[in-house]
């Protein structure tokens, strides 16, 4: 059964440079050196993970047809190579429609002048990114001081896409990962510096759905206080103009007459 579906060059262009900030770069471990890919809840999703950290993101897409499920894996330099066709060109170019086709085990790309590219996906095992640790966002945030990587930290705002886009940071104790959403499209997981790499088996809640407008792990906002009425700058006394002495005017004595 093949799956295809429609998504503008420049949308998938920003996704898979995104996933790909948080994807593994260890030879030893190939099953993580690249990006998994998979329709949830008809959107794409795309997954990178370098056990440390988890970036997650979910795409609107087209004309979907072939249901749900994993389409594969994308190695890191097969990445790069659809990178290197999509990315880039004008406003109007980033907004030209793509036609994606996964069948076989082969990654398809065809874009609107019938130019295509396919892209092998790997067999390999990626871990199950179908769930996040116990950790959640309805649990209650207590953890006031953490130790954590803060070159990897920075990486997340590579996923902030919009301006009015706000990251929001998941604290809950200083041995469980935090958690970064940013919008309703990406999820990210980082581990703290006493933390052990994530373990994937003991994943227990779903994840995507995490990115829902509508989640209700969402804590209702507070309101916040009254401001009190803003005191008015104290008036300045007024600057006296001290009058300039007039030197006084000798007369002349009567002797010089």
């Amino acid at each position: 059964m093949s799956t295809t579906f429609g998504i503008s060059r420049g949308d998938l262009a920003r996704t898979l440079n995104t996933a790909l900030k948080f994807a593994g770069k260890d030879d030893t471990i190939p099953m993580i050196c690249g990006l998994d890919l998979s329709i949830h809840d008809g959107k794409l999703a795309v997954v990178g993970t370098d056990r440390y950290r988890v970036g997650a993101i979910r795409m609107d897409v087209k004309e979907l047809t072939g249901g749900s499920g994993r389409l594969g894996f994308l190695g890191r330099d097969a990445v790069a190579k659809l990178l290197k066709v999509i990315q880039g060109g004008t406003a109007g170019q980033k907004r030209e429609p793509l036609m994606v086709r996964v069948e076989l085990g082969i990654f398809e790309v065809v874009d609107v002048d019938n130019t295509r590219i396919a892209l092998h996906l790997q067999g390999s095992e990626f871990p199950r990114m179908d769930k996040i640790p116990s950790t959640t966002l309805g649990d209650e945030a207590t953890c006031g001081t953490f130790h954590i990587n803060p070159d990897f930290l920075a990486d997340f705002r590579f996923a902030k896409w919009n301006s009015g886009d706000s990251m929001r940071v998941h604290a809950v104790s200083p041995h469980k990962p935090l958690l970064v959403t940013i919008g309703d499209y990406f999820l990210g997981i980082q581990m703290l510096i006493r933390g052990n790499p994530i373990e994937f088996d003991e994943f227990i809640a779903p994840w995507l759905d995490l990115l829902s407008p509508e989640s209700p792990t969402s804590a209702p906002r507070k309101k916040a206080p009254a401001k009190a009425a803003a005191k008015s700058p104290a008036k300045r006394a007024p600057t006296k103009r001290v009058a300039a002495k007039r030197a006084p005017v000798k007369r002349a004595s009567k002797a010089a007459k």
